[in-house]
């Protein structure tokens, strides 16, 4: 009886082991460049849970923080394409500085709890709601509502502007 109690904690340690090990695991198998960036802006956080994304092209790596963050790093360089914070701010370091401007102008007071970079676009979520796609120069592309209205009529494109056959979320309303 004392074999079969020490061979249940002893696999119950090695359960917990592995369990506690894969996302250790995950999060060494995560560029230099994406542990650098964590270390960098998340230093009060912890790495919760890695999980490596091939739905999305190009993959990614997403990462979940003890803070409820969530951060997108690039499969293969470790570059960040993505953040989204539960509370607080995007660093305004790492928004282009037109971009920055024009939501200053725009939205003043607003606060950046989102960004994405993809195809030299930059969409970004403000936390009164809106949602807005910016082209590399600083252009506006889209302006929607988390609502997801101007999204579902046109996707960011950063050869074209939005034409959101909604007018209430035209990307020049302000």
């Amino acid at each position: 009886m004392k074999k079969l109690f020490m061979l249940v904690v002893a696999l119950g340690v090695v359960l917990t082991a592995m369990a506690a090990g894969d996302g250790k695991t995950m999060n060494g198998k995560l560029p230099d460049k994406s542990r650098e960036f964590l270390h960098k802006y998340f230093p009060k956080s912890s790495v919760t849970q890695v999980t490596q994304n091939d739905k999305v092209q190009p993959p990614t790596w997403d990462v979940m923080l003890s803070s409820g963050d969530m951060v997108r790093f690039d499969y293969k360089t470790g570059d960040c394409v993505a953040i989204k914070l539960k509370q607080g701010a995007i660093p305004m370091s790492m928004i282009p500085a037109k971009v920055r401007s024009s939501v200053e102008k725009h939205y003043p007071g607003a606060v950046i709890n989102s960004i994405a970079r993809m195809n030299g676009v930059v969409h970004l979520g403000l936390n009164n709601g809106v949602t807005l796609c910016y082209d590399k120069d600083g252009n506006i592309l889209q302006q929607g509502d988390m609502s997801g209205k101007c999204e579902q009529s046109k996707c960011c494109d950063k050869s074209k502007k939005c034409d959101d056959k909604d007018s209430s979320n035209s990307h020049h309303k302000r």
